[in-house]
């Protein structure tokens, strides 16, 4: 063997032998070094998405919360609104008596104060108020005979509780009952 053949030949084991430790020191610590890095990506990713999801519910809560405390208020301020307008001495006249459409002044007494109730009440709401005794309604404005079948419902309605104040789900609103 040529002296070319055996150095070419201890330079090709050398460099083989050198590779196989290269790749035999540093193949276990990439994959070592990867399954790290991915194993604390997941970790951080779980980490975040949990406190992420903790903190929107949270908000959430918080948000009905306060808008059930809003509700509440405006209810009770229309509870209140209406207790008080239905013991003054006007109302107690004006309930008191059949009204016909000569009686325009009354409506529009009482129209008048079912707007302010609205104004401090609930946006969008519309507000009543109905004679069960004498069959009228006077609503947005107007006054509108009752048929006996729908005064019928309401005294029925009010009759099976003992409440002062009642809280009936139409088809989308809630009516409130004054007793």
């Amino acid at each position: 063997m040529s002296k070319i053949k055996r150095l070419r030949l201890f330079f090709k084991e050398r460099l083989f032998n050198r590779s196989n430790f290269f790749y035999s020191i540093f193949f276990p610590m990439i994959l070592v070094g990867t399954v790290l890095i991915v194993g604390f990506s997941l970790y951080t990713y779980q980490k975040t998405y949990n406190n992420l999801r903790e903190n929107l519910i949270a908000d959430r809560k918080s948000s009905i919360n306060q808008v059930k405390g809003n509700i509440e208020q405006k209810i009770q301020t229309i509870e209140y609104s209406f207790t008080t307008y239905s013991n003054t001495t006007s109302f107690k006249n004006l309930i008191r008596r059949p009204l016909t459409y000569q009686d325009y002044i009354a409506v529009r007494e009482i129209s008048s104060e079912l707007a302010y109730i609205g104004a401090i009440g609930i946006g969008n709401a519309s507000y009543r108020l109905v004679s069960l005794s004498h069959g009228w309604e006077i609503s947005n404005g107007s006054l509108k005979q009752l048929p006996e079948e729908e005064v019928t419902q309401i005294s029925d309605f009010m009759r099976a509780s003992d409440q002062y104040i009642l809280w009936k789900p139409d088809k989308k609103s809630i009516k409130m009952y004054v007793l």
